[in-house]
């Protein structure tokens, strides 16, 4: 789970659920990824990379499948998304799930 400071706490969200913006349609939180380093694997493409949700630039790691035929490449940005129902948001101190807070403008 990718797991995002944003003040008090973590937000967190699975690679798969990080997709380019235009493959996530209806509610969802974006964010810009700067792309630094891809990887091929069984048919999926892990894009690394580090995007900002709140504190600063924090590295996470997307997994798009075979289906996402979205042109990305190393050294660009790109928006990504995460649909909103796919957020967890965790106490930093202590790593207890908590309730949602409010992302974006």
């Amino acid at each position: 789970m990718n797991l995002v400071p944003h003040g008090d706490v973590l937000v967190g969200f699975r690679p798969e659920h990080l997709l380019p913006v235009e493959n996530v349609p209806g509610e969802r939180i974006t964010a810009t990824l700067e792309v630094q380093r891809m990887e091929y694997l069984s048919g999926d493409r892990h894009v690394y990379g580090s995007i900002e949700l709140g504190d600063g630039p924090c590295r996470v790691i997307a997994r798009l499948p075979a289906t996402v035929e979205t042109p990305i490449e190393v050294g660009e940005r790109h928006d990504f998304a995460v649909p909103g129902g796919r957020l967890r948001f965790f106490d930093a101190a202590g790593g207890l799930r908590t309730e949602p807070v409010r992302l974006g403008a």
